[in-house]
């Protein structure tokens, strides 16, 4: 199967395009030029494999949490092609995948994962082996407190070595591995159960959706 998957949640951009013999990875090298670069990474990478879009059988994409531009970027230009090439789309939520690449990689029961926000406060997905993912925005004090219920828990996300004395009794993963390829066993599993996106309304999980639950958990 020739699939393309995208990451534009955070950085860095990352597309990886696989087909029955190998995975090709691009990255971009700046957060700030993802428009400019995504398009040629898109590019590259499909060269790599002597594949044309139209070769492709799905596009894959993380659909956030992530940055409100990013993800807007990411899903432009996926939905660009999926039009342009009549090919379905799959989107992953973000948390979702980076659950489970994290628990190839951990012995942790529960997984938090995480995307910073401002003022230390974060938003979060909670992961077991076992359990459909759930969410939540909460402050470093609240998430702390959450993580003491749990027994084997890690947090992991990018950039939290800064947090990393102050998560009292979790292991502190940093998600360096987590790329567009980490995608491609969930898209896959996706199009094996018909779960494709409708082009004409999918949209990302824009952060602000967790700030409105925090504004209702907080009524």
């Amino acid at each position: 199967m020739n699939l393309l998957s995208i990451d534009c949640t955070e950085f860095p951009l990352t597309v990886a395009s696989t087909n029955a013999h190998r995975t090709v990875v691009k990255c971009g090298t700046h957060w700030q030029k993802s428009g400019e670069q995504i398009v040629a990474l898109i590019q590259e990478t499909l060269q790599d494999l002597l594949l044309k879009p139209s070769d492709l059988h799905a596009v894959a994409l993380s659909s956030g949490p992530g940055s409100f531009t990013a993800l807007r970027i990411g899903i432009a230009t996926a939905k660009g092609l999926c039009f342009a090439h009549d090919l379905p789309l799959v989107m992953i939520p973000t948390f979702e995948a980076l659950a489970q690449a994290t628990f190839t990689r951990s012995e942790a029961k529960t997984l938090f994962t995480l995307s910073y926000s401002k003022a230390d406060e974060f938003y979060v997905g909670i992961a077991s082996r076992k359990t459909p993912i759930e969410y939540d925005y909460l402050t470093l004090t609240q998430l702390n407190h959450r993580l003491k219920f749990f027994e084997r828990v890690a947090v992991v996300g990018r950039n939290l070595s800064r947090w990393a004395s102050l998560f009292e009794t979790a292991e502190v993963i940093e998600a360096n591995f987590f790329t567009a390829e980490s995608l491609l066993p969930i898209a896959k599993e996706k199009m094996a159960r018909g779960e494709i996106a409708d082009l004409a309304t999918a949209s990302p999980l824009y952060l602000k959706n967790f700030e409105a639950k925090k504004k209702s958990n907080s009524d």
